[in-house]
């Protein structure tokens, strides 16, 4: 097993059975053999692009123990490995698979990915690290941005939350102000920076581990279309009226879909010149004219009239938990809109377990419906090409899926495959 120094120095296996502090691998031989357990991905992900090909980064944590020499009757040594790695976006084949570093057991615990950058994927594990994105292989870490760039030694050893990714890079906030981290030089320089054209970073896909109905909402608008979802024992008042502002609702509630059965409505978008302040338009959390000045485009309508509400055909037993799949995990996030004819994407679960995606046309009508292998999804990765999803089995199998956007068509991939 090959290590060197990534974060605090010292030997990596210790007589007292830990790994001390944060080891990178590399090239020098520790002459260590160790066994690796189950691979658990550490969100976020990453999706980014390399000479034309959609990729998707995950950086993953296995348990790592040491094997002993025949003889030796101490306890092993024992921690955690990070290791990234890299899928085809479309296939979900593996490009590469690379060993970064070793943990203690549950060490460096908000380590993650933060961006991906002229073929650079900055990592944080206690400190910032650089591997390509070409094969996953170690670019720089902390002693190596030290040497490059000395006047940040102490800021290295920050809180994360001095770390962060604009669209001129990832960011470093220093004594001096604020530096961006050159993915070509791997220097700290200050902005603005000069020299060669760089692209635009990549930043990492939002997700939600544990709650149950994420990246999902109840409504949403195709043009002068309002589709919505309401428990079959309700239904969308014709008549109520909202500013023309971003996320104004139409039904009562947050905009989180329900657990129980649900149909889907769609209604008619009418312009009109003011929102009346009733008691209606207060129950949403989006009051009307009363306590709120709508701002509309020039020229757009101050608000708008839901007129003539329609229950459409979907089966209300197959629409549990439905919602519009949203780019982010909260539903006033804004809907994932696929390429080609204006329409929008359905999350809902199909039985017991499983969810299913169904895409629908500006009337509301199916274009196809597919099956998820997964009972919860964690994380949505849209990008060029397939949408891309991570999420759980009924069993706790880490997962990843591709969905073809035209036909419905999905691959999937198990982290443990």
């Amino acid at each position: 097993m090959r290590r060197r120094t990534w974060l605090l120095g010292g030997s990596a296996l210790l007589a007292t059975g830990v790994i001390a502090g944060v080891v990178l691998l590399d090239d020098e031989d520790a002459g260590t053999s160790v066994t690796l357990g189950p691979p658990h991905w550490a969100m976020p992900v990453l999706r980014y692009s390399l000479a034309g090909q959609e990729r998707l980064a995950v950086l993953v944590r296995r348990s790592e123990t040491e094997v002993l020499p025949a003889g030796e009757t101490r306890p092993p040594a024992r921690g955690d490995r990070l290791e990234i790695r890299g899928f085809d976006a479309t296939t979900l084949a593996p490009l590469f698979q690379a060993p970064i570093a070793s943990v203690a057991t549950n060490g460096a615990p908000s380590a993650g990915l933060l961006g991906e950058h002229a073929a650079t994927l900055w990592i944080f594990a206690d400190t910032i690290g650089a591997v390509s994105a070409v094969d996953g292989q170690v670019l720089i870490e902390r002693q190596g941005l030290i040497a490059l760039t000395p006047d940040i030694e102490g800021t290295l050893a920050q809180p994360r939350l001095n770390i962060w990714l604009t669209a001129d890079g990832l960011m470093l906030q220093t004594a001096s102000g604020p530096r961006r981290f050159n993915p070509r030089t791997l220097r700290a320089e200050a902005l603005p920076a000069t020299g060669e054209a760089l692209p635009s970073p990549r930043g990492t896909a939002p997700y939600e581990l544990r709650a149950p109905i994420a990246f999902r909402t109840a409504e949403a608008r195709i043009g002068e279309t309002w589709l919505g979802f309401a428990p079959v024992t309700a239904a969308p008042v014709a008549g109520t009226r909202r500013p023309n502002i971003p996320g104004a609702r139409f039904m009562p509630g947050s905009g989180q879909p329900g657990t129980t059965a649900q149909r889907l409505w769609r209604a008619s978008l009418a312009g009109v010149a003011a929102v009346p302040p009733t008691p209606t338009n207060a129950d949403t959390g989006f009051q009307g004219s009363a306590t709120r000045t709508p701002t509309p485009a020039p020229g757009a309508p101050v608000a708008f009239r839901l007129d003539a509400p329609t229950a459409l055909s979907f089966d209300p037993g197959s629409l549990g938990q439905a919602g519009f799949l949203t780019r982010g995990a909260q539903p006033d996030s804004e809907p994932i809109r696929p390429p080609g004819a204006p329409g929008l994407l359905i999350l809902h679960r199909t039985t017991d377990t499983n969810l299913g995606l169904t895409r629908i046309n500006a009337q509301g009508s199916a274009a196809w419906t597919t099956a998820l292998p997964i009972n919860h999804l964690v994380s949505c990765i849209p990008g060029e090409g397939p949408l891309l999803l991570a999420g759980t089995t009924s069993t706790g199998a880490e997962t990843l899926i591709a969905v073809t956007l035209d036909t419905g068509a999905t691959v999937s991939r198990t982290l443990a495959e």
